[in-house]
Formats: structure tokens, C-alpha cells, sequence
């Protein structure tokens, strides 16, 4: 196409988007095409679509075991994915994290569950070195997808420790240092099985038990206090 035929058909539209008909109105409009509405689920998923293909949280949930009545910590708790699944299931959840738009996030979420369930969550803003337990606050203590976020985990694992009850529990549930073809951190930026085996003997953990067969991609780690 000549550059003189462009112009020709450049002013042509132009003319068109300007023609008026009886009523005034254009007779051609631009209407901007909005993306389909996706609902929020505001209960559980919170945009983790997918996540529980490999995630498997009534599995990682399963091995907590009963848990009615019981207070948990979830350390690095996001968006709450697991901290609303953990709070139908009738314990007690605290959702601790670092980043403050989290914190509100879960808050925004929360507003919209059954009055019983918004007592079953609590929400607290913590530091990197600290996740600001109370002496003996929790029963149980959960850190999904977050240990290798953190820098010196054997102090922090010694920090939080405090504030497991006596006959409490810790579980860390993070990915296995293989490829994988989810949204995962770096394989130089995880932590072993072994590395975090040796962690929790450090800082007293007991009855250190090691499930890396539940989970494709992660492994599964308990320990009591």
C-alpha cells in the first residue's frame, strides 16, 4: 500500500467515527472490550487457582491431625491460603507475616466468613528475626512455602520456640531440591531435608519425622517441641 492510499484510509476512519446519525449520536463508537469478571473466592483460595493440584492442603492438613479447638501459628501466612482452610477445620489460626499488605489482605478476607469463623482468626504483623509469639501462645506452629525466605533459620527456629506450648508441635512443609516445573523458589535459595533436620535437633526439637513421599514437590517435616 502506497503511503498516500494509508493517508486516504487513516482520514476515511476517521471520518466514519465522526459521522453523526439522526439522534445525534455517533453512528460508530469505541467500546473498550472488559476482561471476563472472575469471581474472588474469599474464603480459601484467595488467586492461588491451581495451587491445590500440587499443594494438596487437606493432606498437608491431615497430618496436623485433630485440630478443633487447637491454636496455630501460620508463619508467612500470605494471602491465607492455608490460615481459612485451618480456621473451618475449627482451630484457632494466627496469621503472622512480614509484609503489611498481607496482613490487610487476610483482614479483607476474614470481614466476609461466618461470625464463628472470624473469631478463629487472628491476624499479626511480625518481623523478619521475630515472629512475636507469646511464651507458650500455640499449640502447633506451621511454615508452609516460607523457610527459605527466611535468614537465619536456626536462630528464628530458636526464637519462635518459646512459644509452642510443652507439649506442642512444628511443622515446615517446603520443596524438594529436585526440578520442578511449579512456582518455587531458585534450587540454590532451598533448604534440604537434612539442613533443616539439623536445625531442629540444634534448637531441641524431638521426634524430628520426615514425610517426603505425600507430596510431589515438597517434602513434609514434623517435629515436637
Amino acid at each position: 500500500m502506497k503511503k498516500s492510499d494509508f493517508l486516504y484510509l487513516f482520514f476515511m476512519v476517521l471520518i466514519c467515527l465522526s459521522c453523526k446519525n439522526e439522534g445525534g449520536k455517533s453512528i460508530f463508537t469505541l467500546s473498550r472490550v472488559d476482561p471476563p469478571k472472575v469471581e474472588r473466592k474469599t474464603t480459601v483460595d484467595n488467586g492461588n487457582l491451581g495451587r491445590s493440584s500440587w499443594q494438596k492442603p487437606d493432606i498437608v492438613i491431615d497430618k496436623l491431625g485433630n485440630i478443633e479447638g487447637v491454636t496455630i501459628a501460620d508463619i508467612g501466612a500470605g494471602t491465607g491460603y492455608f490460615v481459612f482452610r485451618l480456621a473451618y477445620r475449627k482451630a484457632k489460626v494466627i496469621a503472622i507475616d512480614i509484609d503489611k499488605d498481607m496482613i490487610s489482605f487476610v483482614e479483607s478476607v476474614k470481614i466476609n466468613l461466618p461470625r464463628e469463623l472470624q473469631n478463629n482468626v487472628e491476624t499479626r504483623l511480625a518481623v523478619p528475626t521475630d515472629p512475636q509469639l507469646k511464651l507458650n501462645e500455640v499449640d502447633k506452629v506451621v511454615i508452609i512455602n516460607t523457610i527459605s525466605y527466611i535468614e537465619n533459620i536456626q536462630q528464628y527456629l530458636a526464637t519462635l520456640k518459646p512459644g509452642i506450648k510443652e507439649d506442642g508441635s512444628i511443622m515446615i512443609v517446603d520443596f524438594k531440591n529436585k526440578l520442578i516445573d511449579i512456582p518455587a523458589p531458585p534450587l540454590k535459595d532451598r533448604i534440604s531435608i537434612g539442613t533443616l533436620q539439623t536445625y531442629l535437633m540444634n534448637t531441641g526439637f524431638k521426634n524430628i519425622n520426615v514425610d517426603d513421599s505425600s507430596l510431589e514437590y515438597q517434602y513434609i517435616i514434623t517435629a515436637d517441641k
